[in-house]
């Protein structure tokens, strides 16, 4: 699990950090699999992700209010306030 992060504007040298640890995990987990190391069992589902917004765009914390609302086993909160998603399969 990640961590809450509040900032909404980030520095180049922030973007460029987060793009080499992308491709460093992703490469990491191409050897992976390469070397046999992860099962791959093929199985159907689907994950939907949506978020809450304002009029303007913004993000509104309040996802925790819309699943209560919706009150469904299948749709499930994110790490943010703002975002949720749907599970099946």
């Amino acid at each position: 699990m990640g961590e809450e992060i509040e900032s909404r504007s980030f520095a180049d040298d922030q973007a460029q950090e987060f793009m080499a640890r992308v491709r460093q995990e992703t490469q990491w987990l191409g050897e992976q699999v390469a070397h046999g190391r992860c099962a791959y069992a093929p199985r159907h589902g689907y994950e939907l992700e949506g978020y809450l917004m304002d009029g303007d765009g913004r993000p509104v914390g309040r996802n925790m209010e819309l699943l209560q609302e919706i009150d469904d086993p299948d749709f499930v909160h994110e790490i943010a306030r703002f975002n949720w998603e749907i599970n099946g399969g």
